[in-house]
Formats: structure tokens, sequence, C-alpha cells
């Protein structure tokens, strides 16, 4: 019969080797996991480098205004599949976005040396760049040679262009054909049409005939540019001045100080009413162009529907 000392040594030992049990157990639970969870990482690293999730991912940095890194994106997009064209398209577009205009257009120039073999919504694309730089010989070499541009595209671009050369009457009767046309208008047809007659009605103001007036009567030049407040304070500062001078020397003759400092400061005042009136037409002039320049920046630029 055992004692009790060898009973309690077996079961030592049994537990000894329960707990040996479950450590190895332990262990290779924990080892297999490992093996596991490193796999999983190889697989998601591996899948996240992948076409579509590169994409989704320069999209994000696109929506981000992340311009340089999804420009970099849509570049190693492009290197992996150099034959799709709807991702050089983005890839275009982020340049576009990201204001490289001429890094847009000198990488669409390398993909396609002939502009023949440009895909429609490609030769778009790059029209545009040309259109934003602004590269207008380019351009019209682009509209003049035979391309695969559709026809409501090139409306968009010969039109752009023409508004935005400060063409107004080509503009003007060009956008009038296309509304006359039988063939589909172009959404911007006439916004465009509107714009060309709106640059030709301009009226800007001379600066010669500013200064003359000005120098006949002090701040009537800025009067005319209409900025009458400004000419009545030069009224008031060269006439006031004038007369202190005049008073001066009625007086006391040539030897009168007050008759010098008077008309020194009188005929500063006087010239400096002419250079002024001379810079407010000018002004005023480069407000009114500016004004509709914007205008058409923003419609053009701002418009991204091209057509089917």
């Amino acid at each position: 019969m055992p004692t009790p000392i060898t009973s309690v040594v077996n079961i030592k030992m049994l537990l000894l080797l329960l707990l040996l049990q479950l450590y190895v157990g332990i262990a290779i639970n924990a080892q297999t996991q490992q093996q596991t969870d490193t796999a999983r990482t190889v697989v998601v690293a591996q899948n996240i480098f992948d076409l579509p999730h590169s994409l989704a991912f320069a999209q994000y940095l696109l929506d981000s205004q992340q311009f340089e890194a999804a420009i970099a994106e849509y570049e190693r997009a492009v290197f992996m599949q150099p034959t799709n064209d709807s991702i050089f398209l983005q890839l275009l577009k982020a340049y576009e976005l990201g204001q490289q205009y001429q890094q847009g257009i000198t990488r669409c120039q390398n993909k396609y040396p002939n502009a023949r073999a440009m895909p429609p919504e490609i030769a778009a694309q790059y029209g545009k760049l040309l259109l934003r730089l602004p590269n207008f010989a380019n351009l019209d070499t682009l509209l003049n040679k035979p391309t695969r541009l559709l026809p409501l595209d090139e409306f968009y671009l010969q039109g752009g262009s023409l508004l935005l050369q400060q063409k107004w009457q080509e503009a003007e009767q060009y956008a009038a054909s296309a509304l006359v046309a039988a063939q589909p208008v172009h959404p911007l047809a006439n916004q465009y049409h509107t714009f060309a007659l709106k640059g030709q009605s301009l009226r800007y103001k001379s600066p010669a005939l500013a200064v003359g007036m000005s120098a006949v009567v002090p701040g009537l030049g800025k009067v005319y540019t209409g900025n009458w407040q400004d000419g009545l304070i030069a009224f008031i500062i060269v006439g006031s001045n004038a007369w202190q001078a005049y008073n001066g020397f009625s007086k006391k003759g040539v030897k009168s100080v007050n008759g010098w400092i008077f008309g020194s400061l009188a005929t500063g005042f006087y010239f400096g009413n002419l250079f002024g009136s001379h810079k407010a037409a000018k002004t005023r002039n480069h407000k009114t162009k500016h004004a509709l320049m914007r205008q058409i920046e923003n419609t053009c630029f701002g418009f991204d529907g091209y057509m089917p």
C-alpha cells in the first residue's frame, strides 16, 4: 500500500504535469495566434496597395485637397494600369485642381505625342489645362488639327479661348452660330454669348481726357472717372492753397513768404491731381474689365460637365 508520503508525491507530480500541459497549450495557442495575425497583416499590407485601394485613397486625398499626394497616388495607379484612360483622366484633373497646369500638360504630351491618339475625354481635359495656363497657341493647334474632340467639348474650349483673349466680336459670332445650329447646344452657349456682348459694350474712361479735365478744373478728371469725393477734395485743396498764395503775393509781392509756401503747395497738389486723375482712369478701366473677366473665368473653369 502506498504511504501517505507517496500519495502526496504522486499528487504533486500529477499537478505538475497538468500545469506543464496547460503551459504548453497556451504557448502553442499564442504562437498560432501570432502566426495568424502576421498572415493577416501581410494580407492587409498587400491589399492596401492594390489598385482599388490606391484609387480610393487617391480620391480621398483629392477630396481633402491634398493635391500633391493625390497626384503621386494617381501616378502610381497609372503605373499599375497604364492603358486605363479613366485613371489617367483623374490624374490630369488632379493636376488641374492642384494648379499644376504645365506639369499636367507635359504629362499628357509625353503619354500622347500625337494629339490624334488622345481619347475624347483626355483631349478635352488636355484642352482645359491649356485654357487654364493659359497657352492659347497650343490650344489653337489642338482645335485646328483633326482630333477626337467631341463637338461640344470643342465649342467649350474654342468659345472660352476667344473670351479669355477678349476677342469679343469673334466670340459673339461663334456663340451665336452655335445657338442657331441644329446640333445640340452646349450648356454654356448662352452665357458665352452674353459675355461676348458685355465685352463689346464695355466703356473705358480715357486717361488723357481725365488729365485734360483736371488741368482745366482740378479734380474734374476724378469726377469723370466716378471718384467725385476725391475730385471734390482735390478741388478744395488746390483751390485753397492757390487762393492763399494769390492773397500773399497780392499784399507783399514776391517777398511774401506765405505766397511762396502756399504757391509751392498749390503747384505740388495741382500736378498730383493730374497724376491722380490719370491713375484713376486706368484703375477704373482695370476694374471694369477685371469684373467681367472674373465672371468669365469662374464660368469656364468651374464647368466640368463634359458631354458624352
